[in-house]
């Protein structure tokens, strides 16, 4: 009994810490909003940086002070008491660039954790384009079989009623034979199709932290937008504002505030400390005084001023290094959403209804017994090709626009267009 108590208990508790289920259906913004709040990816990754940010005050702290009672007897036999303070000064300086590099440690742990908001934002994107699209070619697929099913009930009923010539011209059982291997080709790729919809729909729920069982649909059609701005102005807010090229900087700050430190090394730390003594017919006396460190060990702070024009060297050249990779993946990376956004207003005004009016073209002439039966087939296999290709422009399109915000540092919809 206890034990099914201890069980039922650990059960509430899992429960009332998961996240409540989502909706079935979501638009594009409810699920960016509610990855950006329920993602334990992205919650870990904050908090730690929040951690590190509470390590700033103390680095610049001086060390506790120590205070210590003792008895002494001397051999003499008398007895005193006596009780110690001493408190440990660090060199002027040493603590502040202490500070200093505990500080921007802490922005890198910020930058680092808005760059994966962003990463994981982007993934999110791409995954509801893909869920999007699986259902999309899903729900065509579907359509296209009911046609052949159609075509084939027709042609079983001609073969069975010893008719003539096929719907195309030429035997009726070549064309039900091929017409049932087309079937057979378009049911495996549906199959296919609800495969990966179950992938993306597992991938999407682990990043919303609930069970991979829940239903998630995609709702409604995402607006497909222009990149915002000239390559120049998307440069600049990357500069200003991008996560990477902000962590190279606080790198390259780091690195400036250690080589300072490594300079104070060979400088001596203080101390102070006082003594009160009491003896047990009630005579006091004090000891006080003050000492420095010597820094003997000259390898010590040689060695650490090494290191840091070491690292110092290294965070300008990887400063240097990101500003040319953010030049590059800025430009490109707007030049590819420009593309793939020309691709995909391309398949929507012209390749899609003309592939849609071919078939249905095909469609009539065939059932007329006026139109060849491979020509049919070619206009069907158009059509599914030309929409499997729009929709994985549109996930192109999600792909780019996804990484274009990573580089920039900001959500894209945000920039004025």
């Amino acid at each position: 009994m206890k034990i099914s108590g201890m069980i039922m208990i650990l059960m509430v508790s899992v429960a009332a810490g998961a996240e409540p289920p989502l909706a079935e259906f979501l638009s594009l913004e409810d699920l960016l909003s509610a990855v950006d709040t329920r993602s334990p990816e992205l919650k870990s990754v904050r908090a730690a940086a929040s951690a590190a940010e509470g390590r700033v005050g103390p680095a610049g702290t001086w060390p506790n002070p120590s205070v210590g009672f003792s008895r002494e007897k001397i051999p003499g036999g008398e007895k005193m008491s006596h009780l110690k303070g001493e408190q440990e000064i660090p060199f002027p300086g040493k603590l502040t660039q202490d500070a200093r590099m505990t500080a921007h440690e802490a922005q890198v742990l910020q930058e680092q954790s808005r760059q994966k908001a962003l990463a994981i934002r982007s993934r999110a994107r791409v995954l509801y384009f893909d869920l999007r699209r699986a259902e999309e070619v899903t729900r065509r697929i579907s359509d296209q079989i009911a046609i052949v099913d159609s075509l084939m009930a027709s042609l079983r009923g001609r073969v069975a009623g010893g008719g003539g010539g096929g719907m195309g011209g030429g035997p009726p059982g070549a064309d039900l034979f091929a017409l049932e291997a087309e079937r057979g080709r378009m049911s495996n790729m549906l199959l296919m199709e609800k495969q990966a919809r179950l992938t993306v729909r597992f991938e999407l729920n682990a990043l919303l932290d609930q069970s991979p069982e829940a239903p998630l649909s995609a709702r409604g059609v995402p607006v497909l937008k222009d990149p915002p701005g000239t390559v120049e102005f998307l440069i600049e807010q990357a500069r200003a504002q991008g996560p990477l090229f902000r962590q190279a900087q606080h790198e390259e700050s780091h690195a400036r505030a250690q080589l300072r430190r490594s300079r104070l090394s060979y400088a001596p730390d203080l101390a102070v400390m006082y003594d009160r003594s009491k003896d047990d017919d009630g005579m006091t006396g004090y000891e006080a005084g003050v000492s420095a460190s010597v820094p003997l060990w000259w390898s010590r702070p040689q060695g650490e001023r090494r290191e840091a024009r070491a690292h110092m060297e290294s965070a300008q050249s990887s400063a240097r290094a990101m500003e040319n990779e953010v030049l590059r993946a800025v430009t490109t990376e707007r030049g590819e959403v420009a593309t793939r956004l020309a691709l995909a207003r391309s398949f929507e005004t012209v390749l899609l209804p003309a592939a849609r009016s071919s078939l249905e073209l095909s469609r009539r002439r065939f059932e007329s017994g006026s139109f060849p039966f491979v020509q049919f087939l070619e206009a069907l296999r158009t059509l599914s090709a030309a929409e499997i290709d729009y929709q994985d422009s549109l996930v192109q399109y999600a792909v780019h626009w996804g990484m274009l915000e990573e580089w920039v540092g900001v959500p894209l919809d945000t920039l004025p267009h």
